[in-house]
């Protein structure tokens, strides 16, 4: 079992049997004490060329430091078009902020969606990125930052999803 697993989206598929996958991480800056967004693109090792552009996989670390062989965690047949912001909960349950459907989903370990939350009915209208908070009471809530294009209010919005959420690497 590999000790470290990276969860991304593939960005390219051009090279043959590698993807670029990008991995966003956010932390909370020690002067500043703002929530800092940073990605980081890794090169992985896809043999049979099975990955596509849109896919949310997993890369397990391999011994050295290098990334290994992707697995498929959600492929782009799930409509996961204008995926913009991810976070990861305990029990493997993955949620996605889609900026243009204007809506979050949680992604359960098997592949399966539900939506959790959509405009117009919640205060949604472009939910830009989303993450678990930090704090002891807080971990079972995930806060969704609000871009608000075309007449909407932006904004933080907090929802309770009843599973803590996994603690940044």
């Amino acid at each position: 079992m590999p000790k470290r697993v990276l969860e991304g989206r593939v960005v390219s598929d051009k090279a043959d049997k590698t993807v670029v996958v990008v991995v966003e991480r956010r932390f909370t800056h020690p002067l500043l004490q703002k929530t800092v967004r940073r990605s980081k693109h890794y090169h992985a090792h896809d043999e049979k060329n099975a990955c596509k552009v849109g896919e949310v996989v997993r890369i397990p670390a391999v011994p050295g430091g290098s990334a290994g062989t992707p697995q498929l965690f959600l492929g782009p047949t799930c409509d996961l078009s204008g995926a913009d912001g991810l976070a990861l909960d305990s029990a493997g349950n993955l949620y996605v902020a889609l900026n243009i459907q204007g809506k979050i989903v949680r992604i359960d370990p098997d592949g399966n969606t539900t939506t959790i939350a959509a405009s117009p009915g919640d205060p949604l209208y472009f939910p830009s990125a989303i993450a678990f908070g930090t704090g002891f009471a807080l971990r079972k809530q995930i806060f969704i930052t609000n871009f608000a294009a075309f007449g909407g209010t932006p904004g933080i919005v907090t929802m309770d999803v009843g599973a803590p959420g996994r603690p940044l690497p």
